[in-house]
């Protein structure tokens, strides 16, 4: 297995994390630090960051948030903002699946199984998200097909996706986007002259936030973690 696989495998970091702690030197292979993330190890090898042992996690743990607003989607924070991982009463150790903005709402997942974050986060794997928006005025139908067609950002990103409205006052939407790049959908709206009054993700691949208040999380069904693999071929 290489290198950088097994450390994810740990659920230490996603895999891009891992090759960053590599290419840092702070990872050893029996004894001898390595810089490449490439290099094969199996069960035999003692392997260790920043000098402690790591061990292939056999048995990963996955939870969904209904992210409230307010929160900060990091570990810690110098400045002593309430975190998302503040919610999560539980003694597993789990980092977000990517990000959502401190005023932003809904579906945050939660795992210690780096491969798989590494897979959803990953534009390649193509896992579809669906956010509810509130706009301040309402959304014109000729948008529709703007946005299905795609975008280009001030940021130089093309981008697309497919939207319907879902109030009689047109105000609201949703869009289904694969990307997931910080503050995509406020760039989106404001390239088209909208201003994003609230965002709240319902749905990220085949996990909804059903049944759960703002703030609220639970572990996965078994059955949503094997639906969740199979979209990014795990």
């Amino acid at each position: 297995m290489r290198l950088n696989k097994f450390l994810s495998s740990t659920g230490i970091a996603a895999r891009r994390k891992c090759d960053t702690l590599i290419f840092s030197g702070k990872v050893r292979v029996n004894g001898k630090i390595v810089y490449n993330p490439g290099i094969k190890v199996d069960d035999n090898d003692v392997i260790t960051v920043n000098e402690k042992v790591v061990k292939a996690k056999k048995k990963f743990d996955y939870i969904v948030l209904n992210k409230p607003r307010g929160y900060i989607t990091t570990m810690s924070d110098e400045k002593g903002r309430k975190k998302v991982i503040d919610l999560i009463d539980t003694d597993k150790k789990v980092y977000p699946v990517g990000r959502l903005d401190t005023n932003s709402m809904g579906v945050l997942l939660f795992t210690n199984d780096g491969d798989l974050t590494y897979r959803l986060l990953h534009p390649g794997y193509g896992v579809w998200k669906i956010y509810r928006v509130k706009l301040h005025r309402p959304f014109k139908d000729t948008d529709i097909n703007i946005l299905k067609k795609g975008i280009k950002l001030k940021t130089g990103d093309a981008v697309s996706g497919n939207v319907k409205i879902v109030s009689p006052d047109k105000k609201e939407i949703e869009i289904k986007i694969k990307e997931g790049k910080k503050h995509l959908i406020k760039l989106m709206m404001e390239k088209l002259g909208y201003f994003v009054k609230s965002l709240d993700r319902i749905k990220f691949g085949n996990i909804e936030k059903t049944g759960l208040a703002r703030g609220q999380w639970r572990f996965l069904k078994k059955s949503e973690i094997i639906q969740l693999k199979k979209l990014v071929k795990l």
